[in-house]
């Protein structure tokens, strides 16, 4: 009978966590597809309460162009992306199959 060694299902737990780690958390989706990149700019916000009532969150609706037509878009951010203002500019990735899914990437405070 085979005996299985519990260090390797902990070593490879820890290369996953690290390799997570150094991309933020965040896991590219490859249903995305092709994508690009392109700036944009903070219309409206509004102000939320966050979990339980601590802290805040902002909802963010922002547009942006691509091949001279606009598109508009939501976002529910945190204390990731700090306090924002109208007119602040963000980064958005779209497909560029299907302009209008997008994800924002980050914010940028001018």
């Amino acid at each position: 009978m085979y005996k299985f060694n519990p260090w390797v299902i902990g070593i490879v737990f820890l290369v996953g966590f690290t390799i997570l780690a150094m991309n933020h958390f965040e896991v590219r989706s490859p249903l995305m597809g092709e994508t690009a990149q392109t700036k944009g700019q903070i219309e409206d916000i509004k102000i939320g309460f966050g979990i339980k009532g601590h802290g805040y969150i902002q909802y963010l609706i922002f547009s942006y162009k691509v091949d001279g037509k606009s598109y508009k878009g939501t976002k529910k951010i945190g204390r990731k992306y700090g306090w924002q203002k109208i007119g602040n500019y963000v980064v958005i990735e779209y497909q560029i199959n299907k302009p209008e899914k997008h994800k924002l990437i980050r914010c940028i405070n001018r």
